[in-house]
């Protein structure tokens, strides 16, 4: 198979209909993501409302590539129904020269590995929001080029390979939010059990240290909406803030101070014995049970538990809101029987099992089209 090398100023024309913009007409302003993630539009505003950039009619069958965001891949080309949106002159919009140019092909090479770099060549700076890619640098990059039938079928390939990666990551998705609702509908109907105040369910337990020149500490933070704990790397007494500090035991609860209005709740475990926490945080230990520490963990992240920390959580600006002892302590939790508690923690446990898995088969989603890219245009050096 032959394949030419061709400059992207020969086969491709740069074509740009400006808009007359109207103050009083409304518009859709169109960005390109990076990473070949594709376009996505604005919310309509008014022509006053666009700006001092000058703007282009966005037409079909275009390549459209970010002068600012060129250099990770901010390249996408229009589809068939383009209409109505318009681009500023932050872009650049190509069309083919002849017929002997699939702008799919042209699009997926610049966005496998070899086209990124040859972009970040191209977009000159000294750090990545100065780096723009202009006119004639874009226009010099060669591309290597297969007869139109070898790129038609090339392109398509790739776009099978992206639609069966994205179809598997929608699937995924839909089944996450399924279990999740299946969770938080299993924890408002255990709700309906007789409530007890947190301050007769949990005791404040923080052991206190003083910090020592030359040790060694493991901090944590507490992500929000149940998202679980940060376990940050190690550093010194110096890394540290001047807050005090407390011990982590296994098998507590712990509540971002500043951040439970958010649902930043989650539990300790045998593995974090050896870190420790600010008095930014409330470490709660059991008082006696009958009640499960997941199934607290589960109730406070839920809807109506999330309300409570909220109310709990005066403040006029969310980084001024913050959770007393005195308010947490006031908190009503439910107390099922531990047989429901168990059933609603089982439920959550195959929940986040389920996320598990999701998160590494998205991974691996991630870097199936790279992937299948980089194989295809290897063998066109």
């Amino acid at each position: 198979m032959k394949v030419r090398k061709a400059r992207i100023g020969e086969i491709l024309e740069l074509q740009r209909q400006p808009v007359e913009v109207d103050l009083a007409a409304t518009y859709t302003p169109i960005g390109v993501r990076g990473f070949g993630r594709g376009l996505f539009q604005y919310d309509p505003v008014l022509g006053a409302d666009l700006g001092k950039l000058r703007f282009f009619e966005l037409e079909r069958d275009r390549l459209v590539v970010s002068n600012i965001k060129g250099w990770e891949g901010a390249v996408a080309v229009t589809p068939n129904d383009e209409s109505g949106r318009i681009a500023s002159n932050r872009f650049l919009t190509y069309a083919t020269r002849d017929h002997n140019v699939d702008l799919r092909f042209v699009a997926s090479w610049l966005l496998s590995e070899e086209g990124i770099a040859r972009l970040g060549a191209a977009s000159p700076g000294s750090a990545d929001r100065n780096r723009t890619l202009s006119i004639k640098n874009f226009e010099a990059i060669e591309v290597p080029l297969p007869p139109i039938v070898e790129q038609c079928r090339i392109a398509t390939h790739l776009e099978r390979v992206e639609s069966a990666s994205r179809a598997r990551s929608e699937v995924d998705a839909k089944s996450a939010r399924r279990v999740a609702d299946l969770v938080e509908g299993a924890v408002a109907s255990a709700a309906k059990a007789p409530r007890r105040a947190a301050a007769d369910l949990l005791e404040i337990d923080r052991p206190w240290f003083d910090h020592e020149d030359g040790a060694s500490y493991l901090p944590v933070g507490v992500r929000g909406f149940g998202r679980g704990m940060i376990r940050y790397p190690a550093t010194t007494r110096e890394g540290l803030s001047k807050l005090r500090y407390f011990h982590l035991v296994p098998d507590r609860l712990l509540v971002s101070n500043i951040k439970a209005w958010e649902g930043a709740v989650t539990t300790t475990k045998a593995e974090d014995s050896s870190r420790i926490a600010s008095n930014r945080f409330l470490q709660y230990r059991l008082l006696g049970t009958d009640v499960l520490l997941e199934w607290v963990r589960l109730f406070l992240v839920s809807g109506e538990g999330l309300h409570q920390l909220q109310e709990a959580s005066p403040g006029s600006a969310d980084r001024n809101r913050t959770l007393s002892l005195a308010t947490f302590s006031r908190i009503q939790i439910p107390v099922p029987t531990p047989e429901v508690q168990e059933q609603v923690a089982r439920v959550a446990r195959v929940h986040s099992s389920l996320t598990s898995i999701r998160s590494r088969r998205d991974v691996l989603g991630s870097a199936l089209l790279p992937a299948a890219r980089n194989e295809v245009f290897s063998s066109l050096r």
